[in-house]
């Protein structure tokens, strides 16, 4: 089982969204962007991007739970991945995330 695979199926996600993690991370491979850092930290930054895009309301804390990095590394490879891709996506309001309580 991958990295990937595994992290979904502990967060409960769905394949699409597993689809599109992976067609994030895969950009940030071509862009060499992932040298020098942890593997998990950008799978699970690609993750949460896809879940913005895709308007699943996870913050990075969700993810904290499931792995072995701390928060100032996860925080770091998803701002990296947002810089240099180019991302756009639509901001999460705080009553979105009152449904995951």
């Amino acid at each position: 089982m991958t990295i990937l695979e595994h992290l979904m199926s502990q967060l409960n996600l769905s394949k699409n969204l597993k689809e599109s993690s992976a067609h994030i991370y895969r950009k940030s491979f071509e862009k060499n962007i992932i040298r020098g850092r942890t593997i998990e930290g950008m799978l699970l930054g690609s993750v949460s991007l896809a879940c913005k895009l895709n308007n699943i309301p996870k913050s990075l804390e969700n993810f904290l739970d499931y792995t072995t990095i701390d928060k100032k590394n996860l925080s770091r490879c998803y701002r990296i991945i947002l810089k240099e891709l180019k991302v756009k996506y639509k901001i999460t309001y705080p009553q979105e995330f009152i449904k995951n309580f």
